[in-house]
This record gives structure tokens, C-alpha cells and sequence, in this order.
């Protein structure tokens, strides 16, 4: 199924086009009338040029290893679309996912089980009648990709902490800091039985790069994702990013995105800064939430965030906005030099050890934060 999926989505386009091309050379060839062999043979040509450059496309482009998934993380619509308060997200339910992923066809890059409990990846000694709640918000990276349930961040710091706290991982494949403040204001700061009576509690987001360009609606998996806008020094919830396709219209634009045409010349938006101070905004935002009843809120920088192209303009909005934040860099110095032991190959995600690293120094600044308090 992983290759029949593949092959669809990245080579469907090229297939059907040229075999649109053949079934108009075939009826010119039949036509009778010339004008109809003209327009036939002319139409024709127009998709064998489509199809040469999609073909010299893919030959040029960048070799990767092939990879896809297999077990129920590809067939589960409670997984993807079960969560009728979130944009996409598993349903409230209690439920465990299967998940394997393969890469250059034979080659095994995990094989391991992702548990939901009402709605988010469960954490492994979470105390549900803990007094104090450690909330995590961010994608994949937060979620734990790829890892068992106790190999998360959110796992690590309470396991570091004395495991004294309710953990809640709102982490999830593909979102950004739009999910996380729509989830913040239209769910956790309504669930009562969540907030009441809690104290030393704390909130983490975890920042990447690539949540400048989810926030503001570049990616094509989020095409439904919570659309927020900066008008004049506020920042507004405007509803969804698009409307929502119908099933078939969904596929047809899946294999468009599929296909080298569409990834080298419609894909790429280029980040601005005003998609970096979107996403400040938005975190200072949930900071300002989650003031109001008296959690502290901190973000956790990727490395790359503090290295990249706006990481200078990043900084300086954060030190504006009063945002407290820690450096992965900090916690794991030898981050660059050493990426290979910190990340999964052919993947990208974090293997253990990186947030093993994370998770422990997080709960040791925060333990000492508090004891100075």
C-alpha cells in the first residue's frame, strides 16, 4: 500500500497527462477532418511538453531515499481527523497506534506504537491527580515522531522532575503555533477539571523554523489549519486558511502537489518577517493566557532557530515581547558537530537521547527556578 500511495502521489500527474497525450494522437489519427487532426495533434503535443519537463524534473532533482509508513498511523481517520475541537488530531478517545517506517525500500527506520489517551499522545507516568500539570505544545518534535511513548520531552522532564507531575503532550505531527494557541484558548483553558485546583504548574512550546511558514498558511498539509492575522498591533483568529475540498478534489490536488512542477515553481513562499513576528505574537499571546491563571510559559528554541535566517530578528522580538525561552544549543552543545547522534537518518526527527538531554535539563532549570522563588 506504502508503494501504491507513493507512486499515485509523486508520479500520477505524469502518468495520466501522458496518457492523455496517446488517447489525443489516437482520435487525431482517426479524425476525418483536418482541422479536428490539427487541434487533436496541437492539444497532444502541449501535454508531451508538460510531460518532458516534469520528466527532466525528476531526473534532476535531488536523489533522496525512498521512504513511506506502514500500520494503522496510515489508516486511521480517529488518528488524523477524530478531534472535533482541534483542525486535525486524534479523537478523544483511548486508542494505540502501530506505526513502521521504511526507507529505500528494505531498510527499517523504527517500528513503534504511539498510545492516545482523550485525545494526545499519552505520557507514561503522568499522575493524574497530580496538584501540579506540565502542559507541552508543538509538532512532531514535541509529539515524540518515530519514539515510544517513554522516549518523549515531556516524558523525560517529569521522569526528571520526580514524576510529580500531569502530563499532557499536545503535540502532534505538522503543527505549528496557530494549533497550539487554538488549542490553548478553546480547550485547555476551558477544561475545568484540568485547571482547577493546580498550582507550580508550568507550559512549554517548542520552536522550529518551519513554524513561521505553518503559521501563516504556506504548508499543503494544513490547508484547514487556524488562520490568524496581524492587524495593526493585534492579532486576530480569522477562521480557516481555505475552504474545505471535496474528497475528490482533495485527492487531484494531493497528486498536483506530488508532482516536480508544482514543488520547484508553486510550492516555496518565502518567509518574511512578518511571519516571524506572526509566530512571537502568537506565543505571547498564549504566554498572556496562561498569566492569567498564574502558570509561567516558556519557549524551547530549536537549534536552528537560533542559527537561521531570522534568528537575530527572532531574539530581539522575544526579548520585546517579554518571553522567557531556552536554547537547545544550551542544553546540548555539541548539537552541530554531533547531529548525527541527536537525529534520525533519512528522517530528520530527534532520536531519544536528544530529548532525553532536553527534558532532564529543562526540569532542572525549573527546579532551580523555583527554589529561588
Amino acid at each position: 500500500m506504502g508503494y501504491l500511495k507513493y507512486f499515485i502521489f509523486n508520479y500520477g500527474f505524469l502518468v495520466a497527462f501522458l496518457l492523455v497525450a496517446i488517447l489525443l494522437i489516437i482520435i487525431g489519427i482517426k479524425a476525418k477532418k483536418s482541422v479536428i487532426k490539427h487541434i487533436l495533434f496541437n492539444t497532444s503535443a502541449i501535454f508531451i511538453a508538460i510531460c518532458l519537463y516534469e520528466g527532466y524534473l525528476l531526473m534532476t532533482v535531488e536523489k533522496k531515499a525512498f521512504s513511506y509508513f506502514e500500520g494503522s498511523f496510515t489508516h486511521t481517520p480517529e488518528y488524523w481527523n477524530g478531534n472535533g475541537v482541534r483542525w486535525f488530531g486524534p479523537a478523544n478517545e483511548e486508542f494505540v497506534i502501530s506505526v513502521r517506517k521504511i526507507y529505500d525500500f528494505n531498510h527499517e527506520l523504527y517500528d513503534v506504537q504511539y498510545t492516545v489517551k482523550d485525545g494526545i499522545r499519552n505520557t507514561p507516568g503522568s499522575v493524574d491527580t497530580s496538584k501540579s500539570f506540565a502542559l507541552f505544545l508543538g509538532c512532531s518534535f514535541t509529539f515524540g515522531e518515530g519514539l515510544e511513548d517513554n522516549q518523549t520531552v515531556p516524558y523525560y522532564f517529569n521522569h526528571y522532575s520526580g514524576t510529580k507531575y500531569l502530563v499532557r503532550n499536545y503535540g502532534f505531527h505538522g503543527y505549528g503555533p496557530h494549533h497550539a494557541l487554538f488549542i490553548t484558548e478553546n480547550e485547555i483553558l476551558k477544561d475545568t477539571a484540568l485547571l482547577k485546583g493546580k498550582s507550580e504548574s508550568i507550559v512549554f512550546y517548542s520552536l522550529l523554523p518551519d513554524h513561521y511558514g505553518r503559521a501563516a498558511g504556506y504548508k499543503n498539509w494544513d490547508k484547514y489549519g487556524p488562520k490568524y492575522v496581524i492587524e495593526g498591533d493585534s492579532l486576530l483568529f480569522k477562521g480557516k486558511f481555505h475552504e474545505k475540498y471535496g474528497k475528490l478534489k482533495e485527492n487531484l490536488y494531493k497528486v498536483w502537489e506530488g508532482t516536480q512542477l508544482f514543488k520547484r515553481h508553486f510550492s516555496h513562499k518565502e518567509i518574511k518577517e512578518e511571519d516571524v513576528l506572526r509566530v512571537v505574537m502568537m506565543l505571547a499571546r498564549m504566554r498572556d493566557d496562561y498569566q492569567q491563571i498564574g502558570v509561567p510559559f516558556y519557549v524551547v528554541l530549536d537549534y536552528d532557530s537560533c542559527n537561521g535566517k531570522y534568528s537575530e530578528y527572532l531574539i530581539s522580538l522575544l526579548t520585546k515581547y517579554n518571553l522567557s525561552y531556552f536554547k537547545v544549543s544550551d542544553m546540548i552543545p555539541d548539537i552541530k558537530s554531533g547531529s548525527s547522534r541527536y537525529f534520525m537518518e533519512n528522517d530528520g526527527h530527534p532520536v531519544a537521547l536528544y530529548n532525553e538531554l532536553v527534558g532532564k535539563y529543562l526540569a532542572e532549570k525549573i527546579s532551580n527556578l523555583k527554589s529561588k522563588n
